[in-house]
């Protein structure tokens, strides 16, 4: 089964000259016609038609396309939305003859599509997410106390020398006291490094050595002077 000229939207286009001038599409010799019959983007496809009957054609479609290749429509995860005159709920649409949930509204990557397709409705659904999302923080920030600030404490004179003095101390201490743990690791170090060489001291001259092969290639060397 293949689409008809029917299927789908027409949409029509230039390519020449600017965008947003309107009155250029009224120009047919000019312009051009395409047929489109789906969205895609990522791992998500979008079907465009104008009447129920085009939906379950495509649906059928896209549906025997998947199933030559082992995969399958997810029911749980394809709606449809419908734009009618006058308002009134759409004909189902199936797909191995389960229906496919209709919805007054999409919602993908955080943006909303209405019917009517107006931003009025997305804009109040933002406002209303944003609300959720910040109002808790809102609650937290004035409920809790708030910490006094620099220009607070410098209103009083006495208060600003204490807090100033205290705070140098505090950092001279932190300065001093790793500095001393900086020294004693150090000579941690050296009192380490000075008992591993005192085990390879050299019996003839005393000389301390590295290392067990240092020492040995050492000694080796009185054995050659002696002869």
């Amino acid at each position: 089964m293949s689409p008809t000229p029917t299927d789908g939207i027409l949409i029509q286009y230039r390519l020449d000259g600017s965008i947003f001038n309107l009155r250029r599409i009224q120009t047919h010799t000019k312009t051009r016609t395409q047929q489109i019959l789906d969205l895609q983007y990522m791992d998500e496809c979008a079907l465009l038609d104008h009447t129920p009957e085009s939906m379950q054609r495509a649906v059928k479609l896209v549906s025997s396309l998947y199933q030559s290749v082992g995969l399958k429509i997810n029911t749980q995860k394809t709606e449809i939305i419908a734009q009618l005159t006058p308002a009134s709920p759409p004909p189902p649409t199936f797909t191995d003859n389960v229906p496919l949930k209709v919805v007054p509204h999409f919602t993908y990557l955080g943006a909303s599509l209405f019917p009517t397709c107006s931003l009025d409705d997305e804009i109040h659904t933002r406002v209303n997410r944003a609300s959720i999302s910040f109002g808790p923080v809102y609650f937290r920030t004035t409920t809790s106390r708030p910490a006094p600030s620099l220009e607070t404490l410098a209103m009083d004179r006495s208060t600003w020398r204490s807090t100033c003095a205290s705070g140098v101390q505090q950092l001279e201490d932190s300065i001093t006291q790793r500095r001393c743990e900086r020294s004693t690791k150090r000579h941690q170090q050296a009192a380490w490094t000075l008992l591993s060489n005192s085990q390879h001291t050299c019996p003839s001259c005393n000389r301390v050595c590295g290392s067990r092969i240092s020492l040995e290639s050492h000694m080796k060397w009185h054995r050659r002077q002696e002869r």
